[in-house]
């Protein structure tokens, strides 16, 4: 999962002092990942605007049928 390779980012760089502190670190920085930093790979948008954008380019294709963009973050 390339979340959990990301992750790694995170994880080499940060002394965590308890399990709930791991989990807030890691929530801000996945928080940050997903919605703040563009990645190369989605045309250099963040997967949120991502995900939008493509929620938006299928509903306007009005072809009748139902749309479920099959992203879920």
């Amino acid at each position: 999962m390339v979340l959990l390779l990301h992750n790694a980012e995170c994880l080499n760089e940060t002394l965590f002092a308890s399990l709930p502190h791991a989990r807030a670190v890691l929530e801000a920085w996945r928080a940050d990942y997903n919605g703040v930093r563009p990645h190369s790979a989605l045309a250099n948008l963040t997967p949120e605007a991502f995900r939008a954008r493509h929620i938006a380019v299928a509903a306007s294709a009005g072809n009748g049928q139902n749309f479920n963009p099959g992203l879920y973050l």
